[in-house]
């Protein structure tokens, strides 16, 4: 309720410190997602095909690190997007709430593990814990149907959670 008064107040000041405080709230709450609400989970399901189809078990695909390092460079800014807007809903149930982070934080987790794999980085912890597991086919199809199997919860659970 306060966020909408300050929000309120900075709409119709005409001083321009209250325009600021306006342009900079505006963009921390839209800058929640780039483009719609569930473009972390459908670029969830992108990943996931991508590393079903690393691992071979359904269908290859060529290995071009730059291009999945990128890749998943995007999706970790969009799930980091996505915990910031899991703050901005705390409205929700919060088993919900709870559920949504920490998913986002495995999902971000993960992501950064294929970073560090793709792009040859050397993260503490995750480069020496997380990555050697990245080059099993059997992992890299297991966490494919992770991403898959969430982005799609969260797609289909998306309409009846806000």
């Amino acid at each position: 309720m306060l966020i909408t008064k300050i929000f309120f107040i900075a709409r119709t000041s005409t001083q321009p410190h209250f325009q600021e405080i306006f342009i900079y709230s505006s963009f921390f709450i839209n800058s929640m997602k780039l483009f719609f609400s569930n473009e972390d989970s459908v670029f969830g399901i992108l990943i996931g095909v991508i590393l079903i189809g690393l691992s071979g078990k359904l269908f290859n695909i060529p290995n071009i690190p730059i291009l999945y390092g990128i890749l998943f460079g995007l999706s970790l800014v969009l799930t980091v997007l996505d915990i910031l807007a899991v703050f901005t809903a705390l409205h929700r149930h919060f088993m919900i709430t709870a559920l949504n982070w920490i998913n986002n934080v495995v999902d971000a987790v993960l992501e950064l593990a294929f970073i560090a794999y793709f792009f040859k980085l050397n993260i503490p912890f995750i480069s020496t814990v997380i990555v050697p597991h990245l080059s099993s086919p059997s992992n890299l199809f297991i966490i494919g149907i992770f991403f898959v199997v969430v982005s799609i919860f969260w797609l289909i659970a998306h309409p009846f959670i806000d």
